[in-house]
């Protein structure tokens, strides 16, 4: 039920184009508690079905593109004066052990996860100029060693002490940073995973809640972060993860083999 949340404020979501995932999920419910919203990615073909859906703007935008983001930024101020919210969430995951990961895996992910999020901060920064929010995510994995997915871990654990440095920055001009860790979110992004029963109860089993969370429950409490209810959290880290911050993520010998993983969860990027 709407209960007006964002009434009357400017969101702006980049990675949003997978539908059902949590850009795309986030960007439905601040649009349906008031907000207009601003969706971007890279391809705009899936970016306009949520802009119409949504009644937003779909800005095509890479997140691995300063100047992308640069543009986005400029965007929103020519068509709304400034922003109000702004939520950085771009997906892809690389698969390998430390010892077996190359230079260029690695590299692909940090342009994304953490040189993009440097970026989108600094830009929504200047679009909100004054009173409003900047969400990051970040993931389970930056705070529970997760075998296999360590260029990955490594990049959204970086996100972290960029949102320390943003929420102390920022604060004079009461621009709030915060952080969520998502656990294993049944998304397009780990579709493989939470598709295959072995595979999904493997992870069931260390949550204490019991099962895997959703995009809404990530996006529900983005969307809180981003309305004046939450007018007094800043550089906050927040673990949307049923309880699995508490307990472990499964051994890599509890779980199928990497090419079973890398098969089952190819990459990709939004």
């Amino acid at each position: 039920m709407a209960t007006n949340l964002m009434q009357g404020k400017v969101a702006v979501i980049l990675g949003a184009s997978a539908e059902g995932g949590i850009g795309w999920t986030t960007a439905e419910t601040m649009a349906r508690e008031g907000a207009k919203v601003v969706v971007a990615a890279r391809s705009l073909d899936k970016l306009d079905k949520l802009a119409k859906k949504t009644g937003g703007l779909a800005v095509q935008c890479d997140a691995t593109k300063h100047a992308d983001i640069i543009a986005l930024g400029e965007t929103v101020k020519k068509q709304f004066g400034k922003a109000d919210a702004a939520v950085y969430t771009p997906s892809g995951v690389w698969f390998s052990m430390l010892a077996g990961t190359d230079e260029a895996s690695l590299r692909e992910a940090m342009e994304l996860h953490f040189f993009g999020g440097f970026f989108f901060v600094q830009e929504m920064q200047k679009a909100i100029d004054h009173d409003g929010t900047i969400t990051l995510i970040s993931s389970i994995t930056s705070t529970n060693t997760q075998d296999g997915v360590v260029g990955y871990s490594c990049a959204k654990g970086a996100i972290q002490n960029l949102t320390r440095y943003a929420a102390k920055e920022f604060a004079p001009n009461n621009i709030r940073v915060n952080c969520v860790f998502p656990g294993l979110t049944d998304t397009p992004m780990v579709s493989g995973a939470t598709g295959n029963p072995a595979l999904r109860k493997v992870f069931e089993r260390e949550i204490p809640l019991g099962r895997l969370g959703v995009a809404n429950d990530i996006a529900e409490y983005i969307t809180f972060l981003s309305s004046d209810r939450a007018s007094y959290i800043t550089g906050a880290f927040t673990p949307i993860d049923g309880g699995n911050f508490m307990t472990r993520l499964p051994r890599f010998d509890e779980m199928p083999s990497m090419e079973e993983q890398q098969a089952a969860m190819p990459v990709t990027k939004d």
